[in-house]
């Protein structure tokens, strides 16, 4: 199981997210941390969302945006 700061708040949000939203989380918790290194095009296709789903899930764990 992912273990660390990011993957913990994404696990307390889980019942807040969107089911699209939700699917960007399991992703990213199933390749944490590398995962959040990606691009938003390359990590909303592996979850299989749009980029903006990408943008509102992080903005959801309380970020600006994705670097």
């Amino acid at each position: 199981m992912a273990s660390g700061a990011l993957a913990d708040v994404i696990r307390h949000k889980l019942g807040d997210l969107s089911p699209a939203e939700r699917k960007v989380a399991r992703v990213l918790l199933a390749n944490y941390p590398s995962a959040g290194f990606e691009t938003v095009a390359v990590l909303a296709e592996r979850a299989g969302v749009s980029a903006p789903t990408v943008i509102r899930f992080v903005g959801r764990l309380g970020y600006r945006g994705f670097p």
